[in-house]
């Protein structure tokens, strides 16, 4: 049986950095980013793995320099070995990867550029999405964080958007995950994340939680309106700004049994560091 708990561990989301050579109680936001951005996740290290055959003849330009997705793979998973021999079964796989580089916004509102590398593994049959922000110290660096896909009876999918600035200048990276699934009970979360730029890759300013929905019995009664809860939150970027960051207007809708039983605004402000619904000096 799945429910919210499952859902919640797909948000799972791991802090790390990779050198290739060398909460507050009444806020409406669930801040699963940030509190398990230091959790520790499924291993990379020491391992072995494989590159989807798609994958192998392609080449990423990164810094300027042209090689294959396997010299650039080798270099952010410096500790794990890569396998093509059919007698040595990897311990997981790269199935796809994805390059990104645009300028973002930093803490300052000012424009940086940033590669950014959405690596998705399989490790024991479940996904996993790194999200390396790479920098260019000697060779390559990596900050990265990583999220859950798809795990057992959930679907998961993580992507990568630059539709929105949070100042007037440059956009800001967002991080968006859907995760649905059950077998009794049924359950959905849709979450987004805002990155901006920093000295060592990208710290994440706002975490929001746009659904959060659970079904119970499900199975029998097919109905997501019977014997159901959701959250659900829009948000509004606004014109008012707070140390040059542009206000954030979230709107909740609180349903039981498809039947809305509160509404509620709050109004989030940059405090410099991150968004919050308090008050900003």
């Amino acid at each position: 049986m799945i429910g919210l708990s499952l859902l919640a561990s797909c948000t799972s989301q791991k802090k790390e950095t990779t050198d290739g050579d060398r909460e507050p109680e009444d806020s409406i936001v669930l801040e699963t980013s940030k509190k398990s951005s230091y959790e520790s996740g499924p291993p990379t290290g020491g391992l072995t793995f494989a590159i989807d055959s798609s994958l192998v003849s392609k080449e990423l330009t990164i810094f300027g320099k042209s090689e294959s997705i396997l010299h650039w793979i080798s270099k952010l998973y410096v500790q794990d070995r890569f396998t093509k021999s059919k007698n040595d079964t990897p311990n997981y796989s790269i199935k796809s990867v994805e390059l990104t580089e645009k300028e973002y916004s930093d803490v300052k509102g000012d424009c940086v550029s940033r590669p950014v590398l959405l690596v998705q593994r399989v490790l024991s049959g479940e996904e996993y999405y790194d999200i390396h922000f790479l920098t260019n110290d000697s060779d390559i660096y990596s900050e990265k964080v990583t999220y859950d896909g798809s795990i057992a009876q959930s679907t998961g999918s993580v992507s990568l958007s630059t539709d929105f600035k949070l100042t007037k200048k440059c956009p800001v990276l967002a991080i968006v995950r859907e995760y649905e699934g059950g077998d009794i009970d049924y359950g959905r979360m849709k979450e987004i994340s805002f990155f901006v730029v920093s000295e060592s890759g990208m710290e994440s300013v706002f975490d929001l939680v746009r659904e959060y929905t659970l079904a119970k019995e499900y199975e029998v009664t097919g109905d997501e309106n019977k014997n159901s809860t959701s959250e659900i939150r829009d948000f509004e970027i606004l014109r008012a700004k707070t140390n040059n960051f542009y206000d954030i207007k979230v709107h909740t809708t609180s349903k039981k049994d498809g039947k809305i039983i509160e509404e509620k605004d709050a109004i989030f402000r940059f405090d410099g560091e991150k968004y919050s619904d308090k008050s900003v000096q």
